[in-house]
């Protein structure tokens, strides 16, 4: 586990090698011109198995990017418990071809972000969500670009007998979202709970929210 809360520079694991553990960054602020950038390095993707915790979390951050990685878990009915990649109360940050597998919560989840990317990622096998927005009060959670994502065969969250769980993509309690060139499909096929849901792509109590250019199927 590594767990950063001083200013830092580029953090660079090398391609083709698996980096069990989890990455905790917490108080770290890149600038405009220079965002602190996680990222494989070297031939082929890193992989970071966060086994039953996430792989990376983030929080009280600003201008951090995330590029070029495979994040695993050990599965939804396998012991993790978590999302794959969690973004807290963090502005100006960019996720990118990140690939995110096998985690019960949410493969990518923002909460309480603002002014950030998530494009061409990848979020399959995981249980609540492939990729979920999400803000404590509208303006919380704002201004946010989804685009050209795919939320691949996220079945269920075993333990949620109470509420939805299985979605694609989904954007809650948030303002000035857009959903661009995405595709959901077959999510959902192990939700245990009967009832609401769970929807491809979709959002709840939002404001300001464009879906285009999408398909959601099967």
């Amino acid at each position: 586990n590594l767990r950063l809360q001083k200013k830092v520079a580029n953090i660079c694991f090398a391609g083709g090698q698996t980096f069990n553990g989890r990455l905790v960054l917490n108080g770290i602020s890149g600038s405009d011109r220079s965002p602190v950038k996680i990222k494989s390095w070297g031939n082929g993707r890193a992989v970071i198995n966060g086994e039953n915790d996430e792989a990376i979390e983030i929080e009280n951050s600003r201008n951090i990017w995330i590029l070029d990685l495979d994040l695993k878990g050990n599965g939804r009915n396998h012991g993790n418990k978590t999302n794959g990649l969690s973004i807290l109360q963090s502005s100006s940050c960019k996720v990118e071809n990140i690939n995110t597998i096998g985690f019960q919560k949410s493969g990518v989840a923002l909460y309480n972000c603002t002014y950030s990317v998530v494009r061409k990622v990848i979020a399959s096998e995981n249980g609540f969500c492939g990729i979920n927005i999400m803000g404590s009060a509208r303006n919380l959670s704002r201004k946010i670009l989804i685009q050209d994502c795919k939320a691949e065969n996220n079945p269920g969250d075993p333990t949620n007998i109470e509420n939805h769980s299985g979605n694609g993509i989904l954007v809650g309690v948030s303002d000035s979202v857009t959903i661009d060139h995405c595709t959901a499909t077959n999510n959902g096929w192990d939700m245990p709970r009967k009832g609401n849901g769970p929807v491809g792509i979709w959002t709840w109590e939002s404001d300001h929210v464009t879906i285009q250019y999408c398909i959601s199927y099967r």
